[in-house]
């Protein structure tokens, strides 16, 4: 009778224990894995780094190193090529990315004509913006203009990109809006690390900044609503900044620490002739002085010797940073050299929901009605588009 007088007394007192506040409810964050593609476009492309989502279901595809601007049907199985090559109305050069704009419009990113152009849901290219803030002008010591490149465009058609100098340790999020030519400073983030080397003489000096590879280096991305967010390196948590102003920050993320080995530095420089780097060029012709941009793949491959590496890895690669319709933030963390992506996806709060493992050799590239599309990557180089199902 006491031992059973006793057991009946310790029960509720297990129980409300049980039930106590967080013990219950709190989850971790999930770690899913992709799911089949729905679709994909059978051909493919030179480059694919932003793809855009009309609301018919059609995709903007803008290919840089292919030279077109196509929009793929809603099954993405038929291509209509839009616009032809040139610097005349409806004309680009080097077409380098897609973003969506008001009106079910996209802006196209322009290189080779250093503007941004306004593609209609119709496919027909109306106004331009360039995407130089003023004039090159060397000679007066003024060096090289802001270039509005396009890290994000929120709901009300504003410019967000990041403005910095050569050789400096930090950018400025800034952001643009294109009917008035103004633009405003948000945020302040971290650039990799970088090296100059200076050569010739006191007449003829070059002077040749490079980045150090895998340097740790902030990330960011806009909401449709026109939050920002920052992703430090430092300790791997968010901070979003408002409209108003106002601020949340997240819990820092537990990462792991990679170190750099061979494997790691030839996968680095195999990704970085597959993309290829953007580049300057100024012509100067009749004492006219003209500054365009360019994508290119450099012709020889680098050796891992010509470079200076860090010790480990940062926590994530800042150029992977993307905002779905939800306002959530995907972020690809830095891993072991051969492994599957993975990305983390952040709410609103700044806070980990959960990650996402996609197949190996595809990036995410953009968003659509509970969708997501890929980049996917074949062994020639070549880039093809798929859709996926959202995963979280």
């Amino acid at each position: 009778m006491q031992c059973r007088t006793a057991h009946s007394r310790v029960a509720p007192a297990l129980l409300f224990l049980a039930l106590a506040p967080g013990a219950v409810f709190a989850q971790a964050p999930r770690q899913v894995t992709l799911g089949p593609a729905t679709a994909a476009h059978a051909e493919p492309f030179g480059l694919v780094t932003v793809v855009r989502e009309l609301s018919n279901g059609r995709v903007v595809v803008a290919d840089p190193l292919g030279g077109e601007v196509t929009i793929l049907s809603a099954d993405l199985k038929t291509a209509q090529k839009v616009g032809r090559e040139g610097s005349g109305p409806g004309e680009y050069r080097q077409p380098d990315a897609a973003w969506p704009f008001p009106g079910d419009s996209t802006i196209i990113v322009d290189l080779g004509n250093t503007r941004l152009t306004i593609l209609s849901p119709a496919g027909t290219f109306a106004r331009s913006t360039p995407m130089m803030l003023g004039a090159f002008n060397p000679g007066a010591g003024g060096g090289l203009p802001p270039i509005v490149m396009p890290g994000g465009i929120d709901a009300q058609g504003k410019i967000y990109f990041l403005r910095t100098s050569m050789g400096a340790d930090s950018g400025d999020v800034t952001k643009f809006d294109p009917a008035t030519g103004k633009t405003e400073v948000l945020g302040r983030t971290k650039l990799p690390e970088s090296q100059t080397q200076t050569s010739g003489s006191a007449n003829n000096r070059q002077t040749n900044t490079r980045q150090i590879p895998l340097s740790g280096a902030d990330g960011w991305g806009v909401a449709p609503n026109g939050s920002i967010v920052l992703i430090r390196q430092s300790d791997y948590h968010l901070e979003w900044i408002g409209p108003s102003g106002a601020r949340r920050t997240g819990k820092p993320v537990t990462f792991e620490r990679v170190r750099i080995g061979s494997a790691e530095k030839e996968e680095w420089i195999d990704r970085q002739q597959l993309v290829g780097g953007i580049g300057i060029q100024v012509q100067a012709e009749n004492g006219r002085v003209s500054m365009s941009l360019s994508r290119g793949r450099a012709d020889n491959r680098p050796s891992a010797a010509d470079y200076t590496w860090p010790v480990q890895k940062p926590p994530f690669d800042p150029g992977t940073v993307r905002v779905d319709p939800l306002g959530r933030v995907w972020v690809m963390r830095h891993q072991k050299a051969g492994e599957a992506p993975l990305y983390d996806v952040f709410g609103s709060d700044g806070n980990l929901v959960g990650s996402v493992r996609v197949p190996v050799g595809r990036r995410v590239a953009g968003f659509g009605t509970g969708g997501l599309y890929a980049a996917a990557v074949d062994d020639d180089g070549q880039h093809r588009v798929e859709r996926y199902a959202m995963p979280l």
